[in-house]
């Protein structure tokens, strides 16, 4: 299995649709029957702030909001001290757009 990106207790931003740029706290693994729906592993997230926008997976229709959910590791990118170099980290984003 890759490694995750997340890790419990991290804040991390969404990267998902209608959720992007929002801050959630991540709580814990979710369960194996959660990985096979999302097609990846997937971590039990809550909002920092407004509630999260909750969609049907097979047809992407509204169904509400939420302020505790379920998203795949893939979607999440944690917030935490980096060990490199600001401008290197900048050098290596740049570089893959």
């Amino acid at each position: 299995m890759a490694e995750l990106r997340c890790k419990p207790g991290d804040i991390a931003m969404l990267t998902s649709r209608a959720n992007v740029g929002k801050l959630v706290r991540v709580i814990e693994r979710s369960p194996d029957w959660s990985d096979q729906l999302y097609g990846s592993p997937s971590w039990e997230i809550e909002s920092m702030g407004s509630p999260l926008h909750i969609f049907e997976l097979d047809t992407w229709e509204p169904v509400g909001q939420e302020m505790r959910t379920r998203a795949p590791d893939c979607r999440l990118v944690p917030l935490r001290d980096s060990p490199q170099p600001i401008k290197a980290r900048r050098r290596r984003l740049t570089a893959h757009r």
